[in-house]
């Protein structure tokens, strides 16, 4: 169950639906869900996702125009 603070809502989808449904508009992702799920977006069995290593960065300045680093994050 969402909690209403730190997640908003809950359900089973693919990463590859939830980056379309991102870009038509249809759901808001932060910076770090959208990495996340960008990487394992690429893996094609669970072996792949096992296999994962995920090299953590911080945003680019487009990247940040496009997705918010946190719900918390100040300017």
């Amino acid at each position: 169950m969402p909690d209403g603070g730190e997640t908003a809502d809950a359900w089973w989808v693919s990463p590859a639906r939830l980056l379309q449904d991102w870009t038509a508009g249809r759901r808001r992702l932060y910076w770090p869900t959208f990495f996340t799920v960008t990487e394992i977006a690429g893996c094609r069995s669970v072996d792949d996702l096992f296999g994962l290593t995920i090299a953590t960065r911080e945003p680019d300045a487009d990247e940040l125009e496009r997705l918010p680093r946190s719900t918390f994050w100040q300017d």
